[in-house]
C-alpha cells in the first residue's frame, strides 16, 4: 500500500462529532419472555455478606399489564424469603415492590404505585445501614428507616426472575444495565447512573452487566453467559431462545452519547486525553464539574482501501469503502499514480490493460490501495474459442461450457458479483454445471488462463 497523505493525529472534540444512535453492537439489552428466561449468578451474596450497605440499579422495560398473583414479574435481586432479600418485583399493573430483609428475618418495603409500563424506566434501590430508599429515573420515590445486614454468602442473584415459595416470578419485558454495589449510592450518584451509565471502576461495584453482547435480534445461540463488566462473576443465561426479537439480545437503552468516526490507516482519534488508532468500540469518560462523568461511546472504523474486481463483459474495479462523504480518485500505477480524468466514483472500468489503484479520502486523510493488474478487458463475445464457448443461451437447469485448448480457471457470477460457481477445467474439457438452484437472470462466465482473461454474458430462464 502506498500512502499519499496521512496526518499523524486527528484530534476530535466531543462537541464537534456527529451524534449517531444506531451503532452495531451498541447498547443491547435482554428480552425476557415471561416463560422461563432468567439470568443466574450463584453465591453472589458472598460479596455482600455481613456488610451494612447495598445498592441495586437497573433499566427495565416492563410489558405485563395484567398482573394477577402469582403472575408477578421479578426484575432483579436476591430472595430467599427468610433471611436474605434485596430485590425489586412488579406486583401490580403499575406497582413495584422493593424489599430488604435482614438476616434476622425482618423485612422492610418501599413501593412505587405509579410504575410506568411499556417504556424504559430506571430504578435504584439503596440500603445505607439505616435507611432503605427507592429511586425512579434518578428521583426519590420513597425512603424508610431500616436496619440489619445479610449474613448469607450463598444466595443467587437473579435478573428477570425471582422465586417465591413454589412460585416463579418471570419478567415479561426487557432489562439493561444491571449493577450491584456493596455500598449505598448517594442521591447524586443515583442521578448520574440514571442519566449516564455505570462506571466499571466505581468503588464497591460487585456486579455490572451492560448486556452489550451478541447481535440485536440475531442468532446468538452460542452465547450462554452474561459478561460481568466489573470482572467479578459472569451470569448464566437460562431459558433464552437467542433468536429473533423475543427471548434474545435486543436493542437497549441509549443512555449515553454514541459517536462514530472513520479514519485512515495510520491516523488516530484523541478524546479526553486518550488516543485510539485501532478499530473498535470504546467508552470514554469526560470528568465534569459535578459528581457525574459525561460518557461517550466511540465506534472507530478504519477506512477500507481494498478493491473488489467485478467481472462482466470487462473488469470493473470497485471500492469496498462506502462511508458517507468518502471521495474516490482512480490512478494509473504505471504512470506515477497519475489521476485518470473523470473517474471519481467508487467504480472504475479500465479501457486498456494496466495497473490501477484507488486514492481514497475519508475523514480528512487520504490513502492509496494496492495496485490491481487488469490483464484484459472488453471481451463482449462468449464465442472466443481460445478461452471457452458457451452452450445454449438462454439456458435452464444446466450450464454448458466448452473450454478452449488452454486449461482455465472458470467462475460464474451473478449481477451482484456473487460467485455461484468456481472450478478448474482442463484444456478442451466440456463442463456441465448444475444450475437448478440458481435464480433466473443474467450471469457472467469468466475464464483465466495463460492467454489472459475472457468473460461472457449468459441468461438463465
Amino acid at each position: 500500500m502506498k500512502t499519499i497523505f496521512t496526518p499523524k493525529t486527528l484530534v476530535v472534540l466531543l462537541f464537534t462529532l456527529v451524534l449517531n444512535v444506531a451503532l452495531a453492537q451498541e447498547q443491547n439489552a435482554l428480552d425476557f419472555d415471561g416463560a422461563g428466561d432468567r439470568v443466574e449468578v450463584p453465591n453472589a451474596s458472598a460479596a455482600l455478606a455481613n456488610g451494612i450497605a447495598i445498592s441495586l440499579s437497573m433499566w427495565v422495560y416492563p410489558t405485563n399489564t395484567n398482573i394477577v398473583f402469582p403472575d408477578y414479574d421479578g426484575f432483579a435481586g436476591f430472595r430467599n424469603n427468610s433471611t436474605a432479600d434485596f430485590y425489586m418485583v412488579q406486583f401490580g399493573n403499575n406497582k413495584l415492590e422493593a424489599r430488604f430483609r435482614n438476616s434476622n428475618g425482618v423485612a422492610f418495603d418501599v413501593v412505587d404505585t405509579v410504575m410506568p409500563v411499556n417504556v424504559w424506566v430506571h430504578y435504584t434501590l439503596t440500603y445505607s445501614g439505616s435507611e432503605l430508599t427507592l429511586y425512579r429515573n434518578g428521583s426519590l420515590v420513597q425512603s424508610i428507616p431500616a436496619n440489619g445486614s445479610i449474613a448469607s454468602p450463598s444466595e443467587t442473584f437473579y435478573v428477570g426472575y425471582l422465586p417465591y415459595l413454589t412460585y416463579d416470578y418471570y419478567l415479561t419485558g426487557k432489562a439493561d444495565e444491571v449493577a450491584l454495589w456493596s455500598r449505598a449510592l448517594s442521591g447524586n450518584e443515583v442521578s448520574c447512573v440514571a442519566s449516564e451509565s455505570v462506571n466499571p471502576t466505581d468503588p464497591g461495584l460487585v456486579l455490572y452487566y451492560d448486556f452489550n453482547q451478541g447481535t440485536a435480534g440475531g442468532i446468538n445461540s452460542s452465547i450462554t453467559t452474561l459478561n460481568d463488566i466489573s470482572g467479578t462473576t459472569n451470569g448464566t443465561l437460562t431459558g433464552f431462545s437467542m433468536f429473533g426479537n423475543t427471548s434474545n439480545f435486543v436493542a437497549g437503552v441509549q443512555n449515553y452519547t454514541s459517536l462514530s468516526q472513520t479514519i485512515c490507516a495510520g491516523s488516530s482519534v484523541t478524546m479526553a486525553g486518550q488516543t485510539f488508532s485501532t478499530a473498535g468500540q470504546y467508552t470514554v469518560r469526560y470528568p465534569m464539574s459535578t459528581s457525574c462523568d459525561s460518557v461517550t461511546s466511540l465506534l472507530l472504523s478504519i477506512a477500507d482501501t481494498s478493491i473488489t474486481e467485478l467481472f462482466a463483459d470487462g473488469i470493473t474495479l470497485q471500492s469496498n469503502e462506502n462511508s458517507v462523504g468518502a471521495q474516490y480518485a482512480w490512478a494509473d500505477c504505471n504512470n506515477g499514480y497519475a489521476l485518470i480524468s473523470g473517474q471519481t466514483t467508487n467504480m472504475f472500468t479500465p479501457t486498456v490493460p494496466g495497473d490501477y489503484a484507488l486514492i481514497l479520502t475519508v475523514g480528512g486523510c487520504s490513502d492509496t490501495s494496492a495496485c490491481h493488474n487488469v490483464i484484459y478487458t472488453g471481451i463482449s463475445s462468449p464465442s472466443n474459442n481460445s478461452f471457452f464457448a458457451l452452450g445454449a443461451n438462454p439456458f435452464h437447469n444446466e450450464l454448458s461450457i466448452q473450454v478452449g485448448a488452454e486449461s482455465s480457471k472458470i467462475s460464474v457470477t451473478d449481477v451482484s458479483g456473487r460467485v455461484v460457481y468456481a472450478g478448474f477445467a482442463r484444456g478442451s474439457e466440456k463442463l456441465s454445471i448444475n444450475s437448478e438452484k440458481w435464480a433466473s437472470g443474467v450471469y457472467f462466465v469468466r475464464a483465466v488462463n495463460a492467454l489472459g482473461v475472457a468473460s461472457g454474458r449468459i441468461v438463465k430462464e
